[in-house]
């Protein structure tokens, strides 16, 4: 399977279907960080096809509840990357409001 420009081994994918691939990540933020990808290659996210956002998303939530009952984790934090560039951190100033 192909991620970005990197070509993932089948050994690392833990769920595959037509349309989409799960894997681990290799440089995880946190335990649990896991990756579900479209097979398909697009260049951005709303490239995508309406089953393939769908799929990704219906995959995620099921990821979603198998780790924080794993990790009797709090929450879980959903996110698309839509570049190729690495996504940075915001850290939040103390005594500034959440949205």
């Amino acid at each position: 399977m192909q991620f970005g420009s990197n070509l993932i081994s089948m050994k690392n994918i833990f769920y595959s279907s037509q349309k989409v691939f799960c894997l681990v990540n290799l440089k995880p933020t946190a335990q649990g960080h896991v990756l579900v990808c479209p097979v398909r290659k697009v260049q951005r996210y709303n490239d995508l096809l309406d089953e393939e956002a769908l799929e990704i998303w219906h995959m995620g939530r099921h990821l979603g509840k198998v780790l924080r009952s794993h990790y009797n984790a709090k929450g879980i934090v959903y996110a698309v990357q839509d570049t190729r560039e690495k996504i940075k951190k915001i850290e939040r100033k103390k005594g500034r409001k959440k949205l």
